[in-house]
């Protein structure tokens, strides 16, 4: 298989399914779903996910009770 070939299943596999794209290439279904599943491992490797610094829980409810009720000063 070519580079051309490997790029191209990557890319369309975001869009379509595993399936039309093999038949579309004529290549059996499982080896699709490898290269994209490699495809998808590199770029679940270079996603970076923002956390945030402070995470905030007031005025929640469980229950129709609050469940972190405000602290007297």
């Amino acid at each position: 298989m070519t580079a051309r070939l490997v790029h191209s299943i990557q890319t369309q596999a975001l869009r379509r399914t595993c399936v039309s794209s093999a038949a579309e290439i004529g290549r059996d279904e499982k080896t699709i779903r490898s290269i994209f599943h490699d495809e998808l491992t590199t770029l679940e490797a270079a996603r970076a996910v923002p956390t945030p610094t402070w995470l905030g829980s007031d005025e929640l409810t469980l229950a129709g009770k609050p469940r972190f009720p405000a602290l007297p000063r």
